[in-house]
This record gives structure tokens, C-alpha cells and sequence, in this order.
């Protein structure tokens, strides 16, 4: 069975919009962490560049559009992985 968690993702500068690098924000709703990340988008295609420093969540995810998605370290809708962002939200505070 494929364990799937809700994050709610986003923009960290809503105004970007076209190809190239874009800073984003994976809210782990559950657990209450914010995780930074970038990723490169070029031609339709998505590559994970950096995974930042995870942090408690501070709620300033409530004001901000983005999508609710559900991600697992076995699968992803995303077309880049996820699963360093995951191990990055779930090994916070321990």
C-alpha cells in the first residue's frame, strides 16, 4: 500500500510565471512543516534542484494559491521526485 501525504504546495513568489528556476513551498499539512524548494522548469518538463531547510509551519501558507496534492515516496504525480522533500519534512525536529 502506497502511503500518500496532503501538502499544499506553492510559489514562494506568486508573480513568477515562464521557464526557469522557481522557489516553492511544500506545507505538510499533518505534520505542520514547511519545507523550501527549487525546481527548474524547462520545455513542459520539471527537474528538483535544491531541497532548503525545513521549518514549523507559520500559517503564511493560508494566504497563498496553490494545490493540495497528495505525495508518496513510491509515486508522484509531480515530474520530479519528491521523496528527498518527504524524508527532508518527516526527519524535522527529530
Amino acid at each position: 500500500m502506497v502511503k500518500k501525504i496532503p501538502v499544499f504546495n506553492f510559489k514562494q513568489d506568486p508573480s513568477q510565471v515562464g521557464r526557469g528556476p522557481y522557489k516553492m513551498i511544500a506545507c505538510f499539512v499533518v505534520l505542520g512543516v514547511h519545507v523550501p524548494y527549487t525546481v527548474t522548469i524547462h520545455d513542459g518538463e520539471e527537474y528538483l534542484n535544491k531541497v532548503g531547510e525545513p521549518s514549523i509551519c507559520d500559517e503564511t501558507c493560508e494566504q497563498r494559491q496553490g494545490t493540495i496534492e497528495n505525495w508518496s515516496k513510491e509515486r508522484s504525480d509531480r515530474e520530479h521526485t519528491v521523496q528527498s522533500i518527504i524524508e527532508s519534512a518527516e526527519n524535522f525536529g527529530k
